[in-house]
């Protein structure tokens, strides 16, 4: 049976070549997006897994997220929230954070960067260590000290073959002394911590962008604290100090939203894994067209092949084997389709892989068998499923007929 099918192939092998392209673009294309998509989620997962599963986030807003913010809700934190929430025992810390892009100018060099006003205890929360200098106490982060640390690639941009510490940098024509420079840090939450430049939250406020509340406030749950139980602590503590008159503890009367580590993990692995299916839909619809196709090549070739058809029916081949001739022809398409396709996709994500490892650290090249596995499924029901009718057609003809049939 494969013989006949390999011969018959072989006979038509223009259209049966387009055939087997159509089908390696769509299982390429399913296979693409699905190691990418994976590869993707192991980034995101990895960026918010590696600040620590007792990390707490509060930021400005409707407590339930289903109203349009006003400017109240937006500028609701202050450093009065911060410093009850560091009175908590529930928690080791609590910091501001102010912060925004700009432009970083020293000695007529420049670099748009990050700027971050905060606490000296960033450090812990955002896990690095200095390779010269020092950072600002936090004394010098409530008087308003213009003092900053840079992050490496900042600090090697401004002052190239130069010593940066003691010398000024321009953060939004604010001007600071730099006295510590940051270890690499390297890309994370898709921003580069390298061109950060960290300054006490009161200059954030006052010289550079001159404002009076914070952004959003980062803290961490004390180590023998379940994050649960901090992060319910810290929303009572957010409702006394804006009196917010709420003793359901409704989130939809709240002017804040907390977020925990695992939350935000959670609400990450929905999204990508929609993105991930909707991409690997539209992946899957190439395979519906390289069906069409096949079912297209099947059904003329049982016409251009009728009176070899009636010859086999009259030397005694049945209905069956001409059923299970060409249906094994439609398999043939789409097994060399899927061979040819699974290669082009894994080879085409190994590549993507390696551009993008240059740009996010955490990226990994990653192959998931399921849906390689599902992949190949998906191709040999296509060549069931748009194999079947033609095959159904070539095993009805009549010997009589097909014999007398002229093309």
């Amino acid at each position: 049976m494969l013989g006949f099918a390999s011969l018959a192939l072989m006979a038509n092998r223009s259209r049966a070549i387009l055939t087997i392209i159509g089908v390696t673009i769509g299982i390429g294309s399913v296979i693409l997006v699905s190691s990418l998509g994976e590869s993707a989620r192991g980034l995101i997962v990895g960026e918010v897994s590696g600040i620590g599963a007792n990390s707490i986030f509060i930021e400005p807003g409707p407590g339930d997220g289903n109203r349009i913010a006003s400017r109240a809700d937006l500028i609701a934190l202050n450093m009065r929230d911060v410093e009850a929430l560091k009175r908590l025992p529930e928690l080791d810390f609590a910091i501001p954070y102010i912060q925004g892009n700009g432009l970083l100018a020293a000695e007529e060099r420049f670099l748009t960067g990050q700027i971050v006003g905060t606490e000296p205890e960033v450090q812990i929360f955002d896990n690095f260590t200095l390779t010269a200098g020092r950072f600002f106490t936090s004394e010098e982060a409530r008087s308003g000290a213009r003092v900053a640390v840079l992050g490496s690639s900042a600090a090697e941009q401004l002052f190239p073959s130069q010593d940066p510490l003691g010398r000024q940098v321009s953060l939004r024509r604010a001007t600071f002394t730099v006295i510590g420079v940051a270890a690499p840090q390297g890309t994370k939450f898709f921003q580069d911590y390298d061109k950060r430049a960290y300054v006490p939250y009161t200059a954030a406020q006052w010289y550079v962008f001159g404002i009076d509340y914070v952004q959003f406030i980062a803290a961490r749950a004390a180590q023998s604290v379940p994050v649960s139980v901090a992060q319910e602590a810290v929303e009572w503590s957010l409702r006394e100090t804006n009196n917010i008159d709420n003793p359901r503890g409704e989130p939809r009367l709240d002017n804040f939203r907390v977020r925990t580590q695992e939350e935000a993990l959670e609400i990450l692995k929905t999204v990508t894994t929609a993105f991930q299916a909707l991409l690997i839909a539209i992946g899957a619809i190439s395979l519906l067209v390289s069906g069409i196709g096949i079912m297209n090549i099947m059904l003329v070739s049982v016409i251009e092949r009728t009176k070899e058809i009636g010859l086999r029916r009259a030397v005694g081949a049945t209905s069956g084997d001409i059923l299970k001739q060409f249906l094994t022809e439609a398999l043939m398409l789409t097994f060399c389709g899927a061979v040819f396709g699974l290669l082009l996709g894994a080879g085409g994500a190994y590549v993507a892989s390696l551009i993008l490892d240059g740009q996010f650290d955490r990226w990994k090249f990653s192959l998931p068998l399921g849906s390689v596995s599902a992949a190949l499924g998906v191709a040999a029901l296509t060549g069931l499923g748009f194999g079947t009718y033609p095959a159904w057609r070539a095993s009805r003809l009549k010997p009589i007929e097909a014999l007398k049939y002229e093309n």
